[in-house]
């Protein structure tokens, strides 16, 4: 389910929240993805602002972002 909701993300543009583990510290990130290469993908952060690369398996759950926060 996770890969089909960013390849939506990749595809439509569409933003998605992902809950996402990284260096012991969880996170609930809304990105837009870029590009998905092999373990990688590279999107659109909207809580650091830029673009970043997220590892496939850290990343625990994806889903369709409702709202996006102002």
């Amino acid at each position: 389910m996770i890969d089909k909701i960013l390849r939506d993300s990749l595809t439509r543009g569409w933003v998605v929240t992902i809950i996402y583990y990284k260096d012991g510290k969880i996170t609930k990130r809304n990105i837009e993805v870029k590009a998905v290469s092999g373990d990688r993908v590279m999107a659109y952060c909207h809580l650091r602002g830029g673009i970043r690369m997220f590892s496939l398996k850290n990343i625990f759950a994806a889903d369709y972002c409702r709202k996006m926060a102002n």
